[in-house]
């Protein structure tokens, strides 16, 4: 579920500012979590929704002009090891169902005719 305009306008208490506005302080949001690794697909989703309203109420604040706080530096990371994590047990069911599929490798193909065959 994404994060809609309404939230972050609720979440930042600004119900008075435009949704051009927000959605900007949201991009910004997103794109800085999508470059951290912290996508909305593997973190959980509370938790996703959580800093993405966060950091878009720092930039709403500090019209982008302040470093991250470290308290949500912090929260961030966070989802960045359960993002890590979600992504290398994807890849590991991925490679134990590949591995599931692959057929044994003999190393002597049957012979055409069969034993006791002679010419």
């Amino acid at each position: 579920m994404a994060v809609s305009i309404a939230e972050v306008k609720e979440y930042c208490h600004a119900e008075g500012e435009s949704d051009a506005t927000m959605g900007l302080y949201l991009g910004m949001a997103e794109d800085y979590l999508a470059g951290a690794g912290v996508t909305e697909a593997l973190a959980t989703a509370d938790g996703y929704a959580l800093v993405a309203k966060a950091l878009t109420l720092h930039y709403y604040d500090n019209r982008g002009g302040a470093p991250i706080p470290e308290g949500l530096q912090d929260y961030i990371k966070q989802q960045q090891c359960r993002c890590r994590k979600a992504a290398l047990e994807a890849a590991a069911e991925t490679q134990q169902g590949a591995a599931e599929t692959q057929q044994p490798f003999d190393e002597e193909p049957a012979a055409a005719g069969g034993e006791g065959d002679t010419e």
